[in-house]
């Protein structure tokens, strides 16, 4: 699997081969768990000194609570809104949750795993005011030799969730790799993922504000910091991110509205979902964690990895095209590919994630489809699951500057990983995730109202309009049949959907892929030379 990672020296001695029964067999110098789980004074790989202390000022003081009125201050501008971390009354929480909601948004942030107000709290959920961060510090700075103490680290981190979830997957992972590279994992590549999460204080001396629904707003992140924050997400370290429950139904201290971004779903047994194979590990499942470890071996370099910045901008339209009206032109070119892979074409193009209403979708699950795919092959737009709320009908999201690191080959349950990618300009790529309707349970004829028609034309065009205008100069569109795979849309509807919204925001330039459809292909050239022929409007 591994043939591609750079060969390291033996981590035992001078010389230039592993020694692979040190990692295959238990030996003196192999620590037991429990001896393991002894407080220990190690600095982690790589550190340069003791471990990182937490950092408590750049994040701005916890609001104050009040009985019955949940937490107070949220509509400052100077304070971080966090979840509440103590005991609360029902009412306190319902109220909590109602100002979270209403009041406090445009002031809501991140809550990192360093925050001052991230404690320990007991079995009753009440907190012992202890940080939990003292905790994550003293975890990451141990030596972890096999899954069981990675296992055994995330539920010291998350307790109320020991014998709840499951990581059957990833132990059945790791022994599919040879030998030399697991040995390779576990003295390079996890030692600085553990020391990528130690310095979560000094990457963010500022908080991270989310991107909440009805809000047109941008979040600019290095590419280290988005290392940072997933190593933290492969750690389950975020405090209130452990739930899909949304609205009132949300664990009290959850985040509502926004999906889970810890890679715990990402652990389970999947393969006995489809097969009865002995594996708990799927062949999806394992191309996925090959995704992420060629990722993790990137940034978890003493060097460090890339350094660039990504831009995350949500964006609200607020005021639709009239498109009985509309006067614009059928866009000139359309260049339709009955093969090929989008993600393949020009770093100039605009490419289109047929997105989920909650980004990612199944991507730290068993989905395996187009927009779980291409955040494999761009791990760093995983952290939109970390940052947005669930788009509504009139809003889309822009990727831009994410670097792609992965090569792939397979769809659905035969995706695997083939290659590392090499990204030369990764600073020109867009990316705009747009969400299609769901017609799954419900009669597919819907789609043909008009009411359904013009939400996804908005929707379209508030995507295309908002990635065309943080580009320069002419831009080319990329896309295929969006929402017609799970979600079961009209791939003719879609496709002609998809060309007046681009018509409207004037892209000069349509490349379709039909993914092997070659009927779908050649209508749609011939539909397109129609319209171009009688210069017809949208």
């Amino acid at each position: 699997f591994f043939g591609w990672l750079p060969f390291t020296s033996c981590a035992f001695c001078s010389c230039d081969s592993f020694h692979l029964s040190r990692m295959s067999r238990k030996t003196d110098r192999t620590p037991t768990l429990d001896a393991w789980l002894r407080p220990t004074s190690r600095a982690p790989a790589w550190s340069t000194g003791p471990p990182v202390e937490a950092s408590r000022g750049p994040e701005p003081p916890p609001p104050t609570a009040s009985a019955g009125r949940g937490l107070q201050g949220l509509s400052s501008g100077t304070g971080t809104a966090y979840p509440g971390t103590g005991a609360e009354s029902a009412e306190a929480r319902s109220d909590r949750r109602v100002e979270l909601r209403d009041r406090g948004r445009a002031h809501m942030y991140v809550w990192l795993p360093c925050a001052p107000n991230n404690f320990i709290l007991d079995s009753t959920g009440a907190s012992t005011g202890r940080l939990k961060w003292d905790l994550i510090r003293d975890l990451m700075s141990r030596r972890l030799t096999c899954t069981r103490q990675i296992e055994e680290v995330i539920f010291r981190i998350n307790p109320s969730f020991r014998g709840k979830w499951d990581f059957s997957g990833l132990h059945d992972f790791v022994p599919l790799l040879e030998p030399a590279y697991q040995h390779q994992f576990f003295t390079m590549v996890l030692p600085g993922m553990q020391d990528l999460v130690l310095r979560t204080p000094e990457l963010f001396p500022h908080s991270v504000p989310l991107l909440y629904a009805g809000r047109t707003a941008s979040v600019t992140l290095g590419q280290r910091q988005i290392a940072c924050l997933l190593c933290n997400a492969f750690f389950c370290t975020f405090p209130g991110r452990n739930s899909w429950a949304r609205g009132a139904r949300a664990r009290p201290g959850e985040l509502a509205g926004f999906p889970p971004i810890h890679f715990n779903t990402l652990f389970q047994a999947q393969n006995r979902l489809f097969s009865s194979s002995t594996s708990a590990c799927s062949t999806s499942q394992v191309a996925k964690l090959l995704c992420w470890l060629n990722y993790a071996s990137v940034h978890a370099r003493p060097s460090g990895g890339p350094d660039g910045q990504v831009l995350f901008s949500r964006f609200v339209l607020e005021h639709p095209p009239l498109w009985a009206r509309s006067g614009a032109l059928i866009v000139p070119t359309l260049r339709v590919q009955a093969t090929g892979l989008l993600e393949d074409t020009s770093p100039d193009h605009i490419h289109v994630d047929f997105a989920n209403k909650y980004l990612g979708g199944g991507v730290l699950e068993h989905g395996c489809v187009q927009e779980e795919i291409m955040m494999w092959l761009y791990p760093e737009m995983i952290i939109s699951r970390l940052l947005c709320e669930g788009l509504r009908d009139n809003e889309a999201v822009v990727f831009l500057g994410a670097q792609r690191y992965n090569s792939y080959a397979g769809y659905g349950r035969s995706f695997s990983f083939k290659q590392p990618y090499r990204d030369y300009e990764p600073r020109r790529r867009a990316v705009v995730a747009i969400d299609a309707l769901d017609f799954r349970g419900v009669d597919a004829e819907r789609q043909f109202t008009e009411k359904a028609i013009t939400r996804e034309l908005n929707k379209a065009f508030c995507g295309f309009h908002h990635a065309v205008s943080l580009r320069t100069g002419p831009a080319t569109l990329s896309t295929g049949n969006w929402g017609c795979g799970a979600f079961l849309g009209d791939r003719e509807l879609k496709a002609v959907i998809q060309l007046l919204a681009a018509s409207q925001c004037g892209v000069p330039i349509v490349e379709y892929f039909t993914f092997g459809d070659e009927a779908l292909a050649t209508e749609l050239s011939r539909l397109h030379a129609v319209l171009c022929s009688c210069a017809a409007t949208v």
